[in-house]
């Protein structure tokens, strides 16, 4: 039986030469400090987070105590950086 390919899960990950817009938003954990980044839209992200650019985002998830959602496609694009 083949193995069927599957489309890129984020648009950061898709081929050079598509162009699609896509936003983060952040959780911030309560008496934590750390963050969980997540597709802006994410079901487990807060629903007034903030929307971050790509840059912002990466900033904000080179902090200590930051991570990924494993829900959405964040996990996909960030921890390949």
């Amino acid at each position: 039986m083949p193995i069927e390919e599957r489309p890129p899960s984020h648009p950061y990950l898709a081929p050079p030469g598509i162009e699609q817009r896509w936003a983060w938003t952040i959780e911030r954990l309560g008496g934590t400090g750390g963050v969980v980044l997540h597709e802006h839209g994410c079901g487990r992200a807060p629903a007034d987070g903030p929307e971050l650019s790509l840059d912002d985002a990466v900033t904000a998830y080179a902090r200590p105590g930051a991570r990924a959602c494993g829900e959405c496609a964040a996990a996909d694009v960030f921890d390949r950086l």
